[in-house]
């Protein structure tokens, strides 16, 4: 991935998540733009570079914001890691694929920053059964919306060649 291409997804994925946390959330339910993000990279540069750019996604939105520094950071980088060994196992270029593992990955990253939470502040982050049910399912819809919208979104560039001769 090039340099300034990586630079404006990272800085359009901050300003993406602070706009529908800020500005389109309803009752607190808003999609995870950066777990969302974080797994397209994974699905299409693969694992290092998303964890990459889930760490330091994180450790910005952590910077940001008032909670625990560094848990979204942790958190973030681990579902990208667990992209990583997802990716090798399924097809994650489908935005159906895409929008299943979302589902999944939002319920383990909740889970995990709350354990994270637990761990070194004393209490579990919990937000309530709305969020925890809703959530995955919103944020499953807006990946798949997303991956429609990518160019190229249905094939990945190694196998590119051999669908279409």
């Amino acid at each position: 991935m090039k340099l300034i291409k990586g630079a404006a997804i990272f800085f359009f994925g901050l300003v993406g998540e602070w706009i529908f946390s800020r500005y389109l959330s309803f009752h607190g339910l808003n999609p995870q733009i950066l777990l969302i993000l974080t797994i397209g990279v994974a699905a299409f540069n693969g694992t290092p570079e998303a964890m990459v750019f889930g760490f330091f996604w994180g450790l910005c939105w952590d910077a940001l914001s008032l909670n625990l520094f560094g848990a979204r950071a942790l958190a973030l980088t681990l579902v990208a890691y667990g992209l990583g060994l997802v990716r090798r196992q399924v097809d994650m270029v489908t935005p159906g694929a895409q929008a299943i593992v979302a589902v999944i990955a939002t319920v383990l990253y909740r889970m995990l920053l709350g354990f994270i939470y637990l761990i070194f502040s004393g209490q579990f982050l919990w937000l309530g059964w709305t969020i925890f049910l809703l959530e995955p399912v919103y944020n499953g819809i807006f990946c798949f919306i997303l991956a429609i919208l990518r160019p190229n979104s249905y094939f990945s560039s190694s196998r590119r060649g051999s669908i279409l001769s």
